[in-house]
């Protein structure tokens, strides 16, 4: 079945929307239109003879969410709030949307290892901008901008690079996240989606330079050699501790226990906090959050959707006694 989408559809679309989400400045059709009938002339122009839903009268004081009302979360960060988030490998839009309903403060959409494409997070992104203003970062392998553009176009909030080791990969991350003159991204916001297809030209750049989150993940031992190094590259905002990956150079593989591994945590955090960027990690164990929070850390993740299906599924299933 195919479908043509003329202008007169797309008003009348944005009329019936506007009747029943909020907008004060975009919602007053009858400036543009004849005889200040809005109604009416849709009807003519269309031929359609669909009657609102909800009370027109009142479309001044009905305003739709946009994605610049999301909250900005790298100034929250960098203000001093604390912010606990959820990874999301599944790549499956509902199941994006629960996560977003549960009441995350940030959800990373994972494109390191999940398997899907750049289509399916950004669909992920719309489900879950559909019912929550949380912010929604994508975490990425290495820093190639060929990797990072597309995901900022279509209007991630930041970028969290997996695995980085040397001040040359941080340099290169900022420069595939950031504008002239603090990095080399495209100048595609007269037509991205995170520019709204270009209808917000002239303030995006600006916004994205304030708002953009970049993140460097610390995950094997060359990484915590070089954190200060990577710290002082200007454009990264924090130092993400990844614990699974970091057994790979301290204690055995895997050992998520071994005090190898903690103190290399430990050493690792005082480092991050020293060099004056954000502290970030996932937590080992989801219950140690307020004693991560109390030494330093800005952001943690504490869970995955994965996670949370394998753990409920087998809470789920009924043993009958023998």
């Amino acid at each position: 079945m195919s479908c043509t989408l003329r202008m007169e559809h797309i008003l009348l679309a944005r009329w019936s929307v506007a009747a029943l989400i909020p907008d004060p400045n975009e919602c007053d059709f009858s400036r543009k239109m004849p005889s200040g009938r809005p109604l009416a002339y849709l009807q003519k122009i269309t031929g359609l003879r669909s009657e609102p839903t909800g009370d027109f009268s009142r479309c001044r004081s009905h305003r739709p969410r946009r994605e610049t009302d999301v909250p900005n979360l790298r100034e929250r960060l960098l203000s001093g709030q604390k912010v606990q988030g959820a990874f999301l490998f599944l790549a499956c839009p509902d199941v994006a949307e629960i996560m977003a309903l549960a009441g995350y403060g940030v959800l990373i959409v994972d494109r390191e290892h999940a398997a899907a494409d750049l289509s399916g997070a950004l669909h992920e992104l719309r489900a879950i901008r559909s019912v929550s203003a949380a912010p929604v970062l994508a975490r990425v392998h290495g820093a190639a901008s060929s990797s990072v553009k597309p995901l900022l176009d279509a209007g991630f909030d930041g970028i969290v690079a997996a695995d980085l080791r040397s001040a040359a990969e941080a340099r290169a991350l900022v420069e595939a996240t950031h504008y002239p003159p603090l990095g080399r991204r495209g100048a595609q916001f007269t037509v991205s989606r995170a520019a709204r297809y270009g209808y917000d030209r002239a303030s995006y750049v600006d916004r994205a330079g304030r708002e953009i989150l970049v993140v460097a993940m610390i995950e094997s031992r060359e990484g915590v050699e070089a954190i200060a190094e990577i710290a002082a590259v200007d454009g990264i905002d924090m130092l993400f501790i990844g614990p699974l990956d970091l057994s790979s150079g301290y204690g055995r593989y895997g050992d998520l226990g071994s005090a190898e591994l903690k103190e290399a945590i430990a050493f690792a955090e005082q480092r991050i906090l020293a060099s004056g960027r954000l502290l970030g990690g996932a937590a080992i164990d989801p219950a140690n959050l307020p004693q991560m929070f109390d030494r330093g850390y800005s952001l943690i993740t504490s869970a995955s959707d994965t996670g949370l299906l394998v753990q409920g599924s087998k809470a789920a299933v009924y043993h009958a006694p023998h």
